[in-house]
């Protein structure tokens, strides 16, 4: 439709000039064709008459002229001296030579033109000459028939009408050419200036287009001080949103930065380069490892950026500053996604936990010593009374013994979780090596068998995964626990269903029951220490293994973290309750 527009305004524009210039100058050309042939007839009648003049006279001859003129000639007066000579045509005897006398007054001498005279109603050539013979002038008054003037006229003006029509069909091809060259070229630049998706700013350009105010370069003018005042403006906003981004990034007392794929740096704050920049030198373009020499850091950014991770990832890590100051960060990395959603790089924010893990660790630290420390006389006291028991063999004392016995056993195992606890969350190094899943969970399994032989427990198992490099210690903590707590709360005639699947980078390990379920209020501090669901869900005190210390989840949860891995929970009361487990395939 622009295109179209565009054509038709320099088609007419330009055809018009040319097209009137050419009807100009053929009007002009016919007009001078006009008066050359008049000049041409009258010169030709003057050589004529005066070529047989003096062919007369010499041969005293007066009389004959007339009958010796041309057939064209109605009428020739002719005055030598006192003489005058009258001719006349059949045509223009009923005539009175007044009344084709009075025309000639209006002619000069030597003047030649096609007259009408309204006393005979006619329309003829008149001619006024003089001519010279024998130092005697003679004046000639000749009235020709204006058919030769007009044949000849219509002769001129068909060649040029003809020529004038070849000339413009010539001229109105090349401007059809040349307006179609012209307006496609025009047209997308104007396609590039303009919005032409938007209705409003397209129907614009048509009005602009059929305006006769504005050519197609004023058009296109136009259209760039527009985008010129457009991209002006855009610019100062630009300019104030990125001075409100830096203003905000740099209010974050935590360290920023952003890469690319290829790892180099997109953009930092002030406390990124307070913390680990040399002498704040610029870090955009430079690549991260400059900066940022730690090995876990390394290899998190390295799988991130080979898989193309589009989730948040979170990890811990301990970093040196420029200060030689150890910190332990929360390391955030989450996506920066461009117009298309594509990942073109990624966030990463530097969060400072040093005092949390401080205190962390001197919590686990006041934990590990006080268990070890209670361990002791919990032993103690478990052996006196055994002894005791030996020695009374009273029935009476019996059940207190047993009792005695059970809660040492109970703080026994509490103390042993907490440990085991305290040891997983501060070991630093762990030990990989390749473990097979299934001769690890069979055994597991069979253990809780033993333990729980008045049951009528099915376990259904399958395995789609042969080997995962991961930590046998956590592993096993991690299977135990969530089969032992399968064995101690679903009912006697339950059911059991455990699967491992290998995925491209992940193994899923579940573990489902048909047991009692958990409430769904419950299930955000399932993964807490020392939260138990309601105990009156599970079998009887009584029953092997029902003295829970409510660290199992939560010893669970740390392996899991430890491993790199993640655990959700589904749960529906009465339907029971699944476990699902994701561990990367090569830690």
């Amino acid at each position: 439709m622009i295109e179209q527009k565009l054509f038709w305004k320099i088609f007419r524009r330009e055809i018009w000039l040319v097209c009137s210039l050419i009807i100009l100058l053929s009007t002009i050309s016919f007009y001078i064709s006009k008066s050359n042939v008049k000049t041409t007839i009258a010169k030709t009648m003057e050589s004529s008459i005066s070529s047989l003049f003096k062919t007369t006279i010499k041969e005293n001859k007066y009389d004959e002229i007339c009958e010796k003129i041309s057939s064209d000639i109605h009428f020739l007066l002719i005055f030598l001296d006192n003489r005058k000579l009258t001719c006349y045509s059949d045509t223009f005897k009923k005539f009175s030579q007044k009344d084709l006398f009075n025309v000639f007054t209006k002619l000069k001498i030597g003047e030649a033109n096609n007259i009408y005279n309204r006393r005979i109603n006619r329309e003829d050539f008149y001619h006024y000459l003089n001519i010279s013979n024998d130092k005697k002038s003679i004046s000639i008054y000749i009235i020709q028939d204006s058919s030769l003037l007009q044949n000849q006229l219509a002769h001129y003006r068909y060649n040029i009408i003809a020529l004038t029509a070849l000339v413009l069909v010539i001229i109105i091809s090349f401007y059809i050419s040349y307006s179609l060259r012209v307006s496609k070229p025009i047209s997308g630049i104007l396609s590039h200036v303009y919005d032409l998706n938007n209705p409003t700013i397209r129907q614009d350009l048509l009005k602009k287009i059929e305006s006769t105010s504005l050519n197609e370069i004023e058009l296109i003018e136009s259209g760039f001080e527009k985008e010129r005042l457009a991209s002006q403006s855009l610019t100062e906003v630009l300019h104030l949103e990125s001075n409100k981004f830096k203003s905000l990034l740099n209010s974050f007392s935590d360290p920023i930065m952003a890469i690319d794929l290829m790892g180099n740096i997109l953009f930092s704050n002030q406390s990124f380069s307070k913390e680990f920049v040399d002498n704040n030198d610029e870090t955009v373009g430079q690549f991260y490892l400059d900066h940022l020499r730690n090995y876990e850091i390394k290899t998190q950014f390295e799988r991130i950026l080979k898989s193309l991770n589009t989730n948040t990832i979170s990890f811990e890590a301990s970093i040196t500053n420029l200060k030689e100051q150890k910190k332990s960060y929360l390391v955030k990395v989450d996506q920066l996604l461009n117009a298309e959603q594509k990942t073109y790089g990624y966030v990463v924010i530097f969060n400072d936990i040093t005092i949390v893990k401080e205190a962390e660790n001197i919590r686990i630290e006041f934990v590990g010593n006080v268990s070890h420390e209670v361990r002791t006389p919990l032993t103690s006291i478990k052996g006196y009374v055994q002894t005791l028991e030996s020695i009374i063999k009273n029935d009476e004392y019996k059940e207190i013994f047993s009792t005695v016995t059970s809660n040492c056993d109970r703080l026994t195992n509490l103390f042993n979780d907490l440990l085991s606890l305290s040891s997983i969350e501060t070991k630093q190094d762990i030990d990989f090596t390749d473990v097979h899943p299934k001769s690890i969970t069979e055994q597991i399994i069979s253990n809780y068998k033993k333990l729980y032989q008045e049951t009528n427990i099915i376990v259904e198992t399958e395995f789609a995964c042969d080997v995962i490099y991961t930590n046998i210690y956590l592993l096993e903590n991690i299977i135990s626990n969530l089969i032992g707590n399968c064995f101690k709360y679903i009912d006697k005639n339950g059911s059991i269903k455990i699967s491992w699947i290998e995925e491209s980078d992940l193994v899923e390990f579940r573990i489902s029951d048909n047991g009692p379920g958990i409430p769904e209020n419950d299930l955000p501090r399932l993964f807490e220490r020392f939260y138990r669901v309601d105990k009156s869900r599970t079998r009887s005190p009584n029953s092997p293994g029902y003295q829970g210390s409510g660290l199992g989840l939560a010893i669970v949860k740390s392996s899991v973290s430890k491993l790199g891995g993640k655990i959700k929970v589904k749960s529906k009361e009465n339907y029971g309750t699944s476990f699902i487990i994701q561990l990367p395939k090569n830690s």
